[in-house]
């Protein structure tokens, strides 16, 4: 993880974004009030249910995810840039059963929300954005659940898979993931996991390479994966 602010690059996402339209003047808010953060891979970015932080995700892919009883992690959905996170947090909602994992390299644009939270809230511009982005939330996690329930795991892990799997510098993708925690997401068994990625093997789908697999025909994965992504949309790799 790594804070820091960059005036240029803040000024580059708030046009980018039109994030002026949601708070205004945020490009005027300086250092006091905003900072950019970025996380690898794998890291799980942590706020501390901090209320008075507001948070952009601008560039890169999230995993949300619910923690259950027992210590695991059930996958709801993906965020992709650009979405508003911690939207909950700052209508005063802590939700300590939930957590994000960055899927790809991500930059967050932080904003310290003290001293014009009141304001925010009664602007309805600014609380249109936020039930608007909630409501996105609602449905794609509406639509993982049922789609967990009457999916075969075939496709929840072809949708998985387009959405984890790396660019290689040949234009390949490969996925990578640990297949314990895989199965634990997608809230299956482990061998049930490995017995499904050897039928992609089998049929051509996938190419097993030691602790990876890459995808050797993608129009075959995306057609498992139905019609309508499971957690999300796919972002073109």
């Amino acid at each position: 993880m790594h804070r820091y602010y960059d005036a240029e690059e803040i000024d580059r996402y708030i046009r980018k974004y039109h994030l002026n339209e949601i708070i205004p003047d945020l490009g005027g808010f300086g250092r006091e009030y905003l900072s950019l953060t970025r996380f690898r891979k794998k890291e799980v970015p942590v706020w501390e249910h901090d209320t008075d932080k507001l948070v952009f995700l601008v560039e890169g892919s999230v995993k949300n995810c619910a923690l259950t009883e027992n210590g695991k992690k059930l996958l709801l959905h993906f965020s992709d840039a650009f979405e508003i996170l911690r939207d909950l947090e700052l209508l005063g909602i802590v939700n300590q059963s939930m957590e994000i994992e960055v899927a790809r390299d991500a930059v967050f644009l932080e904003v310290d929300v003290r001293g014009i939270r009141n304001i925010l809230l009664n602007n309805p511009v600014f609380l249109r954005a936020i039930l608007m982005q909630i409501g996105k939330k609602l449905a794609k996690t509406t639509v993982a659940q049922t789609m967990t329930a009457i999916y075969p795991l075939e496709s929840r892990l072809s949708s998985y898979i387009l959405h984890m799997a790396e660019k290689q510098a040949d234009g390949s993708l490969v996925f990578s993931d640990n297949l314990i925690e895989t199965s634990e997401l997608l809230g299956t068994s482990y061998r049930h996991l490995l017995r499904t990625l050897k039928g992609f093997c089998e049929s051509g789908v996938l190419v097993h390479q030691g602790q990876e697999y890459m995808v050797a025909d993608k129009e075959a994965l995306q057609e498992k994966a139905s019609d309508q992504p499971i957690y999300g949309r796919f972002q073109e790799k």
